[in-house]
């Protein structure tokens, strides 16, 4: 083949590249700036994040290597699934904190010890994906709480929460959803005791508040916490 003739996948790649010209060409400059983001500055995003996140994992390799993974396993698809798990999370951020909490949560599920339900670094993998940074603040705050009875209200929570992080930038309706959504992914369960933000009023005991914490980590928050860096 001479130097200037194309492979079939160069004159793939090159139609591709010329469809999309022709889709983004549609929405003039601001097209051309979403095309630079996806294929241009967003690779180089993408490129740095994996980066970073290799320096992460890289510390728990020899760990991993103890593991003596079958040559089987590792050709397998469910060990190129958790590395596409891996890296569509990656891709999405490039806080570091997560991208550790991702390098451990590699390795746990590499772990035969770790003994975990085989969907559970699915469901993880997803929490992390959609939680924010606030999100993991909010659930660190209320480990803290776990053994603690006769939490009255969210906002007493609230308040708790304020003095934990020592700002009052997350008001309590923020920070109601931040419980909501934790507690939605099964991490944190909250006793039916506790009193809604703006409730009037007391409330009626419907759990012994005597025996049940007001915020209890549950089996799969234990598992969570686990993982976080």
């Amino acid at each position: 083949m001479g130097k200037d003739e194309f492979t079939k996948s160069e004159l793939v790649n090159a139609r591709k590249i010329a469809a999309r010209n022709v889709v983004f060409s549609v929405l003039g400059p601001f097209g051309t700036a979403i095309d630079e983001s996806f294929y241009g500055i967003g690779e180089r995003i993408r490129e740095d994040r994996i980066r970073n996140y290799i320096e992460q994992l890289e510390p728990r390799l020899k760990r991993i290597e103890k593991f003596k993974l079958s040559k089987e396993y590792l050709k397998s698809e469910e060990f190129y699934n958790l590395n596409i798990a891996v890296i569509s999370s990656v891709s999405r951020t490039s806080d570091k904190k997560k991208l550790k909490t991702i390098s451990k949560l590699f390795e746990s599920a590499l772990d035969p010890k770790s003994k975990w339900e085989k969907d559970i670094k699915n469901i993880f993998f997803k929490i992390i994906n959609e939680f924010s940074i606030n999100h993991f603040i909010v659930f660190r705050f209320l480990t803290t709480k776990q053994d603690q009875f006769k939490i009255k209200s969210f906002e007493e929570l609230h308040e708790g929460f304020i003095e934990f992080i020592g700002n009052k930038k997350i008001d309590k309706y923020q920070f109601r959803l931040y419980c909501r959504e934790i507690e939605y992914s099964s991490l944190i369960r909250f006793s039916s005791n506790l009193d809604e933000i703006d409730g009037e009023g007391g409330f009626v005991e419907n759990e012994d508040s005597s025996k049940i914490s007001s915020v209890i980590l549950t089996s799969m928050g234990e598992k969570f916490i686990e993982i976080l860096e």
